[in-house]
């Protein structure tokens, strides 16, 4: 297996949202430049703390894996890799509150722990730029990494939850053979996704199988989607898409509810 694929990034307790009168503050947690709280930290005290906000992304890419430094705040074991450790979590901190008060998202008075989630923990751009190898590995991953998703969101019951994967973005050679970059929101990317589904991944078209089920879009958040609906779908949790947080500070994000009427499944071929 490539070195990239099997470095793991930990899930983490990324900072506390406020809510007090309708607005809202953040704030990250306590020592964050040297201390990782992995969540674990909050499970153990979840009794005496407000059920969590999860914000879901697809996988770390470079900066991520750039931690010097830092060590667990449980056990102080080393800590190599940690979520949004780059632009995606400084846009974090700086958007969230006033995309929540934009939004106006309903949250009684209290302190609310942030956990971040990576769909797939593993470093699927290699990285690279995330055209390259992202996609491509993502879905070649999927299949065998899902459960440990589904897993690690069983863990939470959480308030509500943001899936901000991104669509996924690939290169892709057109009809004269140059190499071209999808654009995640042009008419024709589904037909592309599709593309690289059937003739890279190898899949086929199948409404009984499970290796890849998409929910309210054909693209890597639909994939995240279906788990993050089965799951929590019918516990009363609000969930919402939005666009990747590394894009928050090009473009006030949009939250959206999701369409979970629009089912597609494929197969690996051969399985």
């Amino acid at each position: 297996m490539n070195g990239a694929l099997k470095a793991v990034c930990r899930d983490e307790v990324f900072g506390v949202v406020t809510a007090l009168s309708g607005r809202y503050s953040f704030r990250r947690t306590k020592n964050f430049q040297s201390s990782f709280w992995p969540v674990q930290s909050y499970l153990d005290n979840r009794d005496t703390l407000n059920k969590p906000i999860v914000i879901v992304i697809e996988s770390p890419h470079i900066d991520e894996f750039r931690v010097y430094n830092v060590y667990n705040a449980k056990d102080q074991s080393p800590v190599r890799a940690r979520p949004a450790n780059g632009a995606t979590g400084r846009n974090i901190v700086e958007y969230l509150p006033a995309i929540f008060e934009a939004h106006q998202i309903s949250l009684a008075d209290g302190k609310y722990p942030l956990i971040l989630v990576n769909a797939i923990q593993k470093q699927c751009s290699e990285g690279k730029d995330t055209c390259i190898s992202r996609t491509r590995n993502f879905l070649k991953l999927w299949p065998s990494h899902c459960s440990d998703f589904v897993s690690r969101l069983k863990q939470l019951d959480p308030i509500l939850v943001i899936n901000a994967c991104t669509k996924g973005d690939f290169y892709i050679r057109d009809q004269h053979g140059e190499l071209t970059s999808t654009k995640a929101f042009s008419s024709n990317f589904e037909t592309q996704f599709k593309w690289l589904l059937q003739h890279e991944v190898k899949t086929v078209d199948d409404t009984n199988c499970t290796d890849f089920i998409f929910m309210n879009s054909l693209d890597l958040s639909g994939l995240a989607m279906f788990c993050i609906d089965w799951i929590y779908g019918k516990k009363g949790i609000s969930i919402y898409k939005t666009s990747h947080p590394s894009s928050w500070g090009f473009r006030m994000p949009r939250l959206q509810t999701y369409n979970p009427n629009f089912i597609k499944r494929f197969k690996v071929q051969g399985t």
